[in-house]
């Protein structure tokens, strides 16, 4: 396997354990909020939860400041400390900002 597909992998195996650290209570409605700040449907977050499917750079950038750490953190070794997550406004922001931009 070469470097950046284990790269890749690495990323989609922190982004399921992520997304798996979430409350069960709340794991719809997070779901949820996080596919609608990426601009994608469930069933796509879902395909990149499971590893069926790469976020691109912007959706790892909005992955990222969902779980309040640096796009570097997905790439890092799971047993790394993960920050609180702050202001999901952030991401959504950014998001706008870079589909202004990308025009």
């Amino acid at each position: 396997m070469n470097k950046n597909a284990l790269s890749a992998q690495k990323a989609r195996y922190r982004i399921r354990e992520l997304v798996g650290n979430i409350p069960s209570a709340r794991l719809t409605i997070e779901k949820e909020d996080l596919a609608k700040q990426l601009g994608i449907s469930m069933g796509q977050l879902n395909r990149i939860i499971r590893g069926g499917s790469d976020p691109s750079g912007t959706q790892l950038l909005v992955i990222a400041d969902f779980f309040g750490m640096t796009v570097d953190g997905l790439y890092a070794d799971s047993t790394a400390p993960v920050m609180s997550r702050h202001n999901r406004d952030t991401s959504a922001n950014l998001k706008k900002q870079y589909r202004y931009e990308s025009r």
